[in-house]
């Protein structure tokens, strides 16, 4: 399961992400869909933990990607 609660990430002077909260299920399938400049990558950024998000967290199979 992966559990994401109020991940905020944010650039200079931009924010990507502001309170992003989900749950995706085990086995299930999932897409993210949005325009350029949505923060699709950002977020799988955050949940490949490539990225530290400034608030909120990313638990994968109940670990915290930090």
């Amino acid at each position: 399961m992966i559990e994401i609660q109020g991940l905020v990430f944010e650039y200079p002077g931009h924010r990507a992400l502001h309170g992003v909260s989900l749950t995706i299920a085990d086995k299930a399938i999932t897409a993210l869909v949005g325009p350029n400049g949505a923060g699709k990558t950002t977020l799988l950024r955050c949940m490949a933990a490539l990225e530290t998000p400034y608030a909120g967290r990313v638990l994968i199979d109940g670990l915290d990607t930090r």
